[in-house]
C-alpha cells in the first residue's frame, strides 16, 4: 500500500469501486495546501474531506450494509396548536437487569416559543425510518413541522461538512456518526446544549470527580453515562444526545450449544463444559469444535456444507481496526499512547504510536494462529452484512457482530437461526495485564463503541426547535407507547436510555439480546482515537492489519507498517512536529504495549 500527501493528509494508491470523483475536483484541490487545523475554519476542508472520504472512509461503516433502499427524501409536515407545557409517560432505571418496573410520569416543562419549521439529515437507514414514522407524534404534541432529508453514507458526512463549514445553516439538526464528535464540535461547528438541558428542565448533573479526558462528565437521568459522553461531551461541554449506540455482541447457535450430544462429546474433549465462550482460550477452542466438513454432523443435522466455528470480519479499514481493536483493548492495549484520552498539545511523545507493541503483535499473532483456522475463507474481504449472513444460513457457529444486525437474525423469513440463538456478552483475555494503557480489566472482553448521534447546527435559526426534536428523538421525552414501537421495530434500544433495553415483552428482552447491549453499553466499550482525522485512520490502520490476516504479510511488519502510518497522521495533523521523529512512547508505555512505567 503506497501512502502520499494531499493537502497535509494522506490517501492511498489504491482507489476502491465506488471510491472515484471527478479529476477537475482533485485538481482543484491539489493547488492548495493547507494545515489540518485551518482546514477546520476554512471551506477547504470540504474539498479535504471530499477526497479523503471518497478514498479513505468508502462505504465501509457498520451502517453502510443496512439499508438497501437508495437515498431518499422525506417530508412530514403536521400544523397543530403549540403546548408550552408537556407530561410525558417514561420508565425510570431499573436495577438488576432482571428487574423491571412500571413506568414513571416525567415531566418537562418548555418555554413558550413560537411555531417552527426544522430540517433534519438522516443516515438512510432503518433506525431513521423509525424516527421518521413517530415524528407526526412529535409535530402534534408541540407544532414543529419537520422535514427529512435521507442521505447515504458514503455522501453523509460530506453534506454535512459542506453545510458546517461554509455556514449556510440548510440543517437544524444534523445526525453525525459518533467519531465525528471531535471534528464537528472541536471546528466550532455545533451547538453546546447545556444550557438547553437547563431550559427544559431536563435533570442531569456534573461528575467533577470521575471525569471523561478530563472533562467534567454529564449525567443525565435514565441514560447510560459512557454512552452519553462518548457520543456528546467535547472539552466539558455537551453538544450530543445518542439515537443508536452500536456495540459487539456474540451470537450462539443455541440449537447446537444445547444439543445433549454435542455438549457430551466437548466436555470429554476440552473438560469444560459447552457453553458460550468467557475467555479467548474458550473462544478458540468453541470455534475448534464446531468447524466440521459436509456431510459431518452436528447434533441431528447432516451438514449440507462446510461450517466453520467462528464468524468476524477482517475486511479492510472500518472492518479489521474495529474488530482487531476489540483484541487489543481486551489485552491491555491501544493504538496511541494517550489510549482512551486524547492527543496531548503540550507533549508530542503522548500522541506518539503503539500498536507495533508487543501486546499488539502477539495478540494478532494469536487470531491467525489460533483463530484464523476456524474462520470462513474469504472473511478477510468481509464488512459487516457477510458475517451476519454466515450467522444466519447456519454456516457459522458463533459470530462476533453489532447489535443493530439482531433484527435480521431474528426475523424468521430472513435467518434460520431466529428464535435459536443465545446472545452473550464478548469474550475477554485474563491475562491482560494489569493495569493498562486502556483502563481494561483482564477476564472483560471490550468492544469499540458504534453509533449514531443528534447534534444541532450552530448555524441554525431555530435552535430550539432543533432541541426539542433532539431531546424527543433521543427517547429522553418520548411516551412509553413511542418508545416501545421504536424498540419493537428496531431490536435495539434507543439513545443512552436504560429504560428503552428494559420494556417488559419487547422482542429484545424475550430473546435476552437487550441485557447484552445493557451491560456492553454501560462496562464494556472502549473507542477508537479521539481525533478529528479518525476517518482516515481507520483505513490507514486497518489495511495493514487486513493484509496480515490475508497471509501478505508478518503480523509484525504488518503493525509496524500501521504504526508508521499513525505517526504519520499525526505529524499531518499537527501534533507531532515534523522534527521529531517517530520513537517508543517510553515515558507513558512499556514495550510490551499495555503497562504503565513505574
Amino acid at each position: 500500500m503506497n501512502i502520499m500527501f494531499i493537502n497535509n493528509l494522506f490517501v492511498t494508491s489504491v482507489v476502491m469501486p465506488g471510491d472515484f470523483r471527478k479529476k477537475h475536483e482533485e485538481k482543484s484541490l491539489l493547488k492548495r495546501r493547507i494545515s489540518r487545523r485551518k482546514a477546520l475554519s476554512t471551506a477547504a476542508k470540504v474539498g479535504i474531506g471530499v477526497v479523503v472520504a471518497g478514498v479513505v472512509a468508502g462505504v465501509s461503516g457498520y451502517y453502510a450494509g443496512l439499508s438497501a433502499a437508495p437515498a431518499r427524501t422525506v417530508e412530514r409536515t403536521q400544523t397543530v396548536t403549540y403546548t408550552a407545557t408537556k407530561t410525558v409517560t417514561a420508565a425510570p432505571v431499573t436495577t438488576p437487569l432482571t428487574t423491571v418496573t412500571p413506568p414513571t410520569t416525567v415531566t418537562i416543562t418548555t418555554p413558550t416559543t413560537r411555531k417552527a419549521k426544522i430540517n433534519v439529515i438522516c443516515l438512510d437507514a432503518s433506525f431513521s425510518y423509525a424516527i421518521q414514522e413517530l415524528a407526526p407524534k412529535f409535530t402534534e404534541r408541540t407544532g414543529i413541522e419537520i422535514t427529512f432529508e435521507n442521505t447515504a453514507f458514503a455522501d453523509i458526512h460530506t453534506k454535512e461538512l459542506t453545510d458546517l463549514v461554509s455556514h449556510t445553516g440548510r440543517y437544524d439538526v444534523i445526525m453525525m456518526d459518533n467519531p465525528w464528535t471531535i471534528e464537528f464540535a472541536g471546528g466550532g461547528y455545533l451547538e453546546p446544549i447545556d444550557e438547553y438541558l437547563d431550559k427544559y428542565g431536563v435533570k442531569y448533573s456534573i461528575d467533577y470527580k470521575n471525569t471523561f479526558y478530563g472533562w467534567p462528565r454529564f449525567i443525565i437521568e435514565d441514560a447510560i453515562t459512557q454512552v452519553l459522553n462518548y457520543n456528546g461531551n467535547y472539552k466539558g461541554h455537551l453538544y450530543g444526545l445518542p439515537l443508536s449506540p452500536g456495540c459487539f455482541i456474540l451470537m450462539c447457535n443455541k440449537e447446537w450449544f444445547e444439543h445433549p450430544d454435542e455438549q457430551d462429546k466437548f466436555e470429554k474433549k476440552y473438560g469444560y463444559k459447552l457453553r458460550p465462550p468467557t475467555t479467548l482460550k474458550e473462544l478458540r477452542d468453541i470455534a475448534e469444535f464446531f468447524t466440521r466438513k459436509k456431510g459431518e454432523k452436528i447434533g441431528d443435522e447432516i451438514l449440507k456444507q462446510d461450517v466453520y466455528g467462528f464468524s468476524m470480519s477482517g475486511g479492510k479499514g472500518n472492518m479489521s481496526c474495529q474488530t482487531f481493536g476489540y483484541l487489543l483493548w481486551s489485552s491491555g492495549g491501544d493504538y496511541y499512547a494517550f489510549g482512551q484520552g486524547l492527543p496531548d498539545p503540550a507533549d508530542p511523545e503522548h500522541n506518539m504510536p503503539i500498536v507495533h507493541g508487543e501486546t499488539g503483535i502477539n495478540i494478532l499473532e494469536w487470531w491467525i494462529k489460533e483463530l484464523k483456522p476456524f474462520m470462513p475463507p474469504g472473511f478477510t474481504a468481509y464488512e459487516w452484512d457477510e458475517v451476519t449472513k454466515d450467522f444466519t444460513t447456519k454456516r457459522a457457529a458463533m459470530a462476533l457482530q453489532w447489535n443493530v444486525f439482531c433484527s435480521y437474525v431474528e426475523d424468521p423469513t430472513k435467518s434460520a437461526v431466529a428464535g435459536k440463538t443465545i446472545y452473550s456478552v464478548i469474550p475477554g483475555n485474563p491475562d491482560a495485564p494489569s493495569p493498562n494503557i486502556v483502563g481494561a480489566e483482564p477476564g472483560i472482553g471490550y468492544s469499540s463503541l458504534g453509533g449514531w448521534v443528534w447534534v444541532i447546527n450552530r448555524d441554525s435559526k431555530n435552535k430550539d426547535a432543533a432541541f426539542e426534536f433532539i431531546l424527543w428523538a433521543s427517547g429522553i421525552t418520548m411516551t412509553e407507547e413511542e418508545l416501545r414501537a421504536y424498540v419493537e421495530h428496531e431490536f435495539a434500544g434507543l439513545g443512552a436510555r436504560k429504560t428503552s433495553y428494559q420494556l417488559p415483552g419487547t422482542k429484545g428482552v424475550k430473546t435476552g439480546a437487550f441485557p447484552v447491549m445493557l451491560e456492553t453499553l454501560e462496562r464494556r466499550i472502549k473507542r477508537r482515537p479521539a481525533i478529528a482525522e479518525e476517518a482516515q485512520w481507520e483505513y490507514l490502520v486497518g489495511s495493514p492489519i487486513q493484509e496480515a490476516l490475508a497471509g501478505m504479510r508478518s503480523p509484525k511488519d504488518a503493525l509496524e507498517e500501521a504504526a508508521k502510518n499513525e505517526y504519520m497522521l499525526m505529524v499531518s495533523a499537527g501534533w507531532i512536529p515534523a522534527t521529531v521523529p517517530m520513537k517508543w512512547p517510553s515515558k507513558y508505555v512499556n514495550p510490551d504495549g499495555a503497562t504503565i512505567p513505574g
